[in-house]
């Protein structure tokens, strides 16, 4: 606690110090830096001191009023160009530019013709992280995005997201990104070019996140990054065109993406998780390739299925024993159950060093089947530790589903497993760790009440 002679030293003329202003430039700089450019410019009318320290800020992060109309156009544009005539910092960490809204075509070509000259401004500042995004409406309003920022030695982090135009690319020698270790883009088949030569170019990328909106059928992308730890690939359409193909050499890879036209050219030696989305479509094109997606994943850790796990399941159960994928490392399973996903049981290739498997939206539907692929799961995955079933939250509609539930409970923890059952089902919940002589402890929920009671 202050004495009054201590206090008495922060009182000078009946006003409080102020302290804030004790700080050195540098560090004033770096705190305005952290506040929005309205809050941070707003300081200046504070003393002549502060009137221009706003200007030497290194993060600059500019968002488009949510619904916007031309006026704000103009007044944005506008407003922009001030602060950027103004800043005089020789580095700028971080630029975010954001809109989303919609214009009408000529509105875009005006407002990406204010915005060429604001990257490359940007871009001699030797930004770390260039962030852009730009959400219209309308398809065909697509913003320019100049060449200078593939050709920025500084850049960390590239975020593109949404209508961005990226340039054409006459020839890969215009790329230099040597410490680019973040690139996260939005394409389309007019970036046909920059699919086939972007990822061979980046020598320590860490990051990959790519949005892509294909209509063509015979694109080629080649991911060739020997540091990538993360890949994730999302298509914007229902699913990818039938001839897309990717070829992926990187080592050190975490895999989430949908469908199955993968090629690794060297399967990842650190590959810790893959999440798939598979397609329904099971016409020969689509899974012709699957093979080469399987060969690139065997010595994953962590395996997540979220569409689809039939698909796999079938194909890999009607190949020769001496084809047979080895998932070596593979201890944890997780996948959502479609209506004939448990028809085909799980291999032995995947069964070895399994010992956590997720059963997610369990159906019920083909109760006698489901029932057999578990037990078959459970008598032939001999290290299995833990087995966790959820049911599907819309089976309640099945007039006979309290009974179902009930029955599995019963039929599952009353027998004896080597491995911890976790059920929870719309009515019950329950886990083979509360079995005591022969009796379960469970929960059941009426009207989203919990009670105990015994099976």
């Amino acid at each position: 606690m202050c004495t009054m002679k201590e206090e008495d030293k922060h009182i000078n003329n009946g006003r409080q110090e102020d302290r804030l202003s004790s700080l050195p430039d540098t560090l004033l700089i770096t705190i305005l830096s952290l506040l929005r450019i309205d809050s941070a410019a707003a300081t200046s009318v504070l003393s002549h001191r502060w009137r221009y320290l706003w200007t030497h800020i290194t993060n600059l992060s500019l968002l488009f009023p949510e619904k916007p109309n031309f006026d704000n156009l103009n007044y944005f544009v506008t407003t922009v160009e001030h602060i950027l005539c103004q800043i005089q910092s020789s580095k700028i960490h971080t630029f975010k530019l954001s809109f989303y809204g919609r214009l009408s075509c000529n509105a875009t070509l005006d407002f990406s013709g204010s915005m060429v000259p604001w990257i490359r401004q940007i871009c001699r500042r030797n930004p770390e992280v260039i962030e852009v995004s730009f959400c219209s409406a309308s398809q065909n309003s697509k913003i320019q995005m100049p060449n200078c920022v593939f050709k920025t030695a500084s850049l960390v982090d590239i975020i593109m997201c949404y209508n961005i135009q990226m340039p054409n690319c006459d020839g890969i020698s215009f790329i230099n990104l040597p410490n680019l270790k973040k690139l996260d883009l939005y394409l389309y088949d007019s970036h046909r070019y920059l699919l086939g030569t972007l990822f061979k170019s980046l020598p320590i990328l860490e990051d990959l996140d790519l949005s892509l909106d294909l209509t063509k059928n015979d694109h080629r992308i080649v991911i060739s990054a020997p540091n990538l730890k993360r890949l994730f690939i999302l298509f914007m359409k229902d699913h990818a065109p039938k001839n897309c193909r990717f070829s992926i050499d990187a080592p050190k890879l975490y895999f989430d993406t949908e469908g199955y036209f993968y090629h690794f050219v060297n399967s990842p030696s650190y590959l810790q998780e893959v999440e798939l989305s598979l397609s329904d479509n099971d016409e020969y094109e689509y899974l012709d390739p699957i093979p080469g997606l399987i060969n690139g994943i065997t010595c994953v850790r962590t395996l997540r299925i979220a569409h689809n796990v039939g698909h796999l399941l079938r194909y890999l159960n009607n190949l020769d024993r001496i084809d047979m994928p080895v998932f070596r490392n593979l201890t944890h399973l997780s996948f959502r159950s479609d209506v004939d996903a448990l028809r085909d049981k799980l291999p032995d290739c995947m069964l070895g060093k399994l010992t956590r498997l997720d059963v997610d939206d369990l159906k019920l539907i083909d109760y006698d089947c489901e029932i057999e692929w578990i037990e078959h799961t459970l008598n032939n995955a001999s290290l299995l530790e833990d087995l966790y079933v959820t049911m599907d939250i819309n089976g309640q509609g099945d007039p006979d589903y309290e009974q179902k539930e009930f029955n599995f409970c019963k039929n599952f923890f009353r027998r004896s497993w080597n491995c911890r059952i976790e059920f929870s089902g719309q009515m019950i919940k329950a886990s083979s760790s509360n079995l005591r002589n022969g009796r379960l402890t469970c929960e059941m929920l009426l009207f989203d009440i919990p009670l105990s009671t015994f099976l």
